[in-house]
């Protein structure tokens, strides 16, 4: 049950997180688009850079999109971690709800398992009943 708490504190700090990671990322590629590169209409800029300026830019644009995908990807991981989290939650209550169950039926079981063996001890049932009876109740 813990670990379904530690995962829903971890995917909601991962969504919330994430997305501002991401933020400062995309204002530092676009600063470096827009500041850093000399643009294609800059006098200044030689015919001879002019490919490799339009690869960079072109190279800044992929990675904006990509930085928005992981964006996406990570925001939809976020939810799904929550997601498992309430399902460990969920499965540590049930399964705790259950155990209680088995050793009160385990509880009961022995008691019974104890008074067929004072019933055999006093002859009340014969061995072969006493294992019949034995089966039963295991």
């Amino acid at each position: 049950m813990m670990m379904g708490i530690l995962l829903i504190i971890g995917g909601v700090i991962d969504y919330a997180v994430t997305p501002q990671i991401v933020n400062k990322v995309n204002t530092l590629t676009n600063s470096l688009e827009t500041g850093f590169l000399p643009s294609m209409g800059n006098s200044g800029v030689d015919s001879v850079y002019a490919p490799s300026l339009t690869e960079i830019n072109s190279k800044v644009v992929q990675l904006s999109s990509v930085l928005r995908m992981i964006e996406k990807v990570s925001e939809y991981s976020s939810w799904s971690t929550v997601v498992a989290g309430m399902g460990t939650v969920a499965f540590g209550v049930f399964a705790k709800n259950n155990r209680d169950q088995k050793n009160n039926a385990s509880q009961y079981r022995s008691e019974a398992f104890e008074i067929l063996k004072i019933r055999l001890a006093r002859g009340d049932i014969t061995r072969e009943e006493f294992n019949k009876l034995k089966n039963d109740v295991a």
